[in-house]
């Protein structure tokens, strides 16, 4: 009598995703005239359960099959399975994110992300839906599942699973160069932007194909520029990329509008980390400490308080720039400013003979905070530049209880000490009255 073959655990997650719920086997042929009549979303949802019926081999609820090895077909990994799942995916009329979501459980898996990149590419060309935005979409959805891991040098012994981002390279810029090409609502646009510096650029064999769309998109201008510019600077940063325009674009972005904008926080840090250098040209320099301290005039109170104390870092970086606060040929005793606000190149705005009247003038603001981040301009610059992450997205809420929570010294209310409720020299009721 041969052995009692094994029974496979089945994890209710497992079952879940398999549709093994209330019994239900039953596929698209074996379903009654009545059921074949219901309507398309029911038939896309028959179907899509259908297909996330994915055996997955390194499941860790699994046994491997039987005892005696006749289960090691069950645990071969379906990659014809997984390209019929992407196929589906990559719909060009029919939004598939409600199925990508539920696929996204599978990503888990070592086998799927290391054969995932391969069948996707080999289901998009084999497919070859016709490029729509609801294609982009889809494609975006998948691709974002699939974060690469960053390359890191393999010891000897080591698992070979350390090398799964070099084995997707191919696949992987071959897919993005792909959804760049697809036509991008604007939201997508923005997604995309958003994602490309930390998630993409890095782990691409030749970032540098993507020049082209970073720089199309800088000089669209608006909210696009801004996601843009962490993309084109790491290129430069990296990769060597020459754009001698980039500060001058940077330069022209500095504007009101970018202080209503709900990626401000973003594009000042971005500000931040482009002008950490202590190698940039001090009228280069000076140009963004003007411009900077002439948009605090008619920004928002939380905004003047990052603003000046970015002006302040930037002086601190380049010292030479305190005689814009101290210098005798200061905006008082000239004509006329000599800084051209109009001027789009940095180089010939005039900034480097001005003076930082801008910042003077608010040290007498409402708002205390604005006051004392604007008094540095009265005293040597500290030797240390101030965090401004903290100031990013301070609010009006945020400034009044940093003020309710200050402490504050006891202020005298009379000059003399009062011998009674109407007893001091200086009141005339005092002499009429004696209570």
């Amino acid at each position: 009598m041969p052995p009692a073959r094994k029974k496979r655990k089945v994890t209710k997650k497992q079952a879940r995703v398999n549709g093994l719920q209330n019994g239900d086997h039953t596929n698209g042929a074996d379903r009654s005239p009545e059921d074949s009549g219901a309507d398309d979303d029911g038939a896309d949802a028959g179907e899509a359960e259908d297909i996330l019926q994915l055996p997955v081999g390194d499941d860790p609820d699994s046994d491997g099959g039987s005892d005696d090895g006749s289960g090691a077909e069950e645990t071969q990994f379906p990659a014809e399975k997984l390209q019929k799942m992407f196929t589906f995916m990559l719909s060009s009329t029919e939004d598939r994110r409600d199925f990508i979501g539920q696929f996204s459980q599978h990503i888990d898996h070592e086998d799927v992300r290391r054969a995932g990149l391969e069948n996707l590419s080999t289901a998009l060309t084999a497919a070859a839906p016709e490029p729509s935005e609801t294609l982009a979409m889809n494609l975006f959805s998948v691709l974002k599942l699939f974060r690469i891991k960053k390359k890191k040098k393999r010891k000897a012994g080591d698992d070979a699973g350390a090398g799964v981002a070099v084995e997707a390279g191919e696949h992987f810029d071959s897919l993005w160069l792909r959804l760049l090409s697809l036509p991008l609502t604007p939201a997508l646009y923005r997604r995309v932007l958003i994602l490309l510096p930390e998630r993409v650029l890095p782990h691409l064999q030749n970032p540098l194909r993507l020049t082209d769309f970073l720089l199309s998109s800088y000089q669209i201008g608006g909210v696009v520029s801004v996601l843009s510019l962490q993309g084109v600077f790491y290129l430069m940063q990296h990769h060597n990329l020459e754009y001698p325009d980039f500060y001058s674009k940077l330069y022209s972005l500095l504007e009101p509008n970018a202080l209503r904008s709900p990626q401000r926080a973003r594009f000042f840090h971005l500000v931040d980390v482009f002008l950490s250098s202590g190698y940039l040209p001090e009228y280069l320099v000076a140009a963004f400490v003007k411009r900077l301290s002439r948009l605090a005039l008619t920004a928002p109170a939380p905004a003047q308080t990052m603003l000046i104390r970015l002006v302040c870092s930037l002086m601190v970086r380049h010292r030479g720039l305190q005689r814009m606060t101290d210098d005798p040929r200061g905006a008082t005793t000239l004509p006329a400013d000599p800084f051209r606000a109009e001027e789009a190149d940095p180089a010939r705005c005039g900034a480097a003979d001005s003076s930082l009247w801008e910042i003077k003038s608010l040290r007498g603001h409402l708002v205390p905070q604005v006051g004392r981040a604007a008094s540095f301009v009265e005293r040597e610059l500290p030797q240390l530049e101030h965090p401004l992450d903290e100031l990013l997205e301070t609010t009006y809420d945020d400034l009044m209880e940093a003020e309710l929570e200050r402490s504050c010294a006891d202020v005298a209310l009379t000059f003399h000490r009062p011998e009674g409720l109407l007893s001091w020299k200086e009141d005339r009721l005092s002499t009429d009255w004696k209570l």
